[in-house]
């Protein structure tokens, strides 16, 4: 039932914005926003504190300057953490409900479960690049060790193969009886 919204992923540091998106209904203005609103007293009080704040009408406009593209007043607002259970990601923020009436406690609920089903998402997203680096790194190290381990076989079968060659050369020498006779039982050894 909002006008507008906004989804701010935070970078890994915090302080600025990874991803930042801003939506409107089609009968709503264009929405542009030149400076991503990162830094916002509000925002930063919905990531400090991991909940909802839901802020109408006349606090609306004294509370959220600077915060809506092309500084427009904003009647009603609705922010929820985009949260898992260990990291907050960023922020899901409704602005102007429609109808101009205020966000109710069934709003913020569903707009926490949505922040909340969000959140999952990105963090399986993370998971998701994460697995693929870690199999690419295996794939790298796995094609190293088998470098290795053909060098290592390549230098050991030469290292074998001159000494054998000598031992196959003076056997033969004495099974052809070119170093003189021998014995039945030396041949069998031999």
């Amino acid at each position: 039932g909002a006008r507008k919204s906004m989804l701010g992923i935070l970078s890994e540091n915090g302080n600025d914005l990874k991803h930042f998106f801003i939506n409107g209904l089609k009968d709503a203005n264009p929405i542009v926003h030149d400076r991503p609103p990162v830094h916002h007293s509000v925002l930063k009080t919905i990531v400090r504190d991991r909940k909802a704040v839901r802020i109408n009408h006349a606090e609306a406009n004294t509370r959220l300057d600077q915060l809506s593209p092309y500084n427009s007043p904003i009647q009603s607002f609705l922010g929820a953490p985009l949260m898992s259970a260990t990291e907050v990601y960023g922020w899901l923020v409704l602005l102007e409900k429609q109808g101009n009436s205020e966000f109710t406690e069934e709003d913020e609920r569903m707009a926490t479960t949505l922040a909340a089903q969000a959140a999952i998402a990105y963090e399986n997203a993370l998971l998701s690049e994460l697995l693929q680096e870690n199999a690419e790194e295996l794939d790298r190290t796995r094609l190293e060790q088998l470098e290795l381990k053909d060098q290592f076989i390549s230098h050991v079968s030469h290292e074998l193969r001159s000494p054998l060659a000598v031992l196959h050369q003076y056997t033969t020498i004495l099974l052809d009886g070119l170093a003189g006779g021998i014995s039945d039982e030396q041949r069998e050894y031999l």
